[in-house]
């Protein structure tokens, strides 16, 4: 199942981590800083689905994007962002960056779905 989502939430700080969250889903943090994704690789089981935190403490606005998996999620600059999506399929897939110049900055990475 594919799911497309652009949402924008209030501000916050969340650290970069992945294990399971208050609603029991696996949890995968990611933090977007100018001009980059921490962790750059994110690990998911498959046919689950996950609970992304996403925090930008950038100056600017960022979004993360997974052409594969269906995934784009915006997030203004200081603030998070806290959904589910999935379950998704076993393989690699590029994270990116797609407000305009940022995935030519550098501002990559991968999402691995383990079987």
């Amino acid at each position: 199942m594919r799911m497309l989502i652009t949402l924008t939430v209030a501000a916050g700080i969340v650290a970069a981590a992945c294990g399971p969250s208050a609603s029991g889903l696996p949890e995968v943090r990611v933090v977007m800083t100018d001009f980059k994704f921490a962790p750059q690789r994110i690990e998911i089981p498959a046919g689950r689905k996950v609970e992304f935190k996403l925090t930008n403490n950038g100056r600017v606005e960022h979004d993360i994007t997974a052409e594969g998996v269906g995934l784009h999620a915006h997030v203004m600059s200081a603030e998070r962002l806290a959904f589910e999506s999935g379950p998704f399929t076993p393989g690699e897939y590029d994270i990116f960056c797609s407000v305009v110049g940022h995935r030519e900055a550098g501002m990559v990475g991968k999402i691995v779905v383990k079987p």
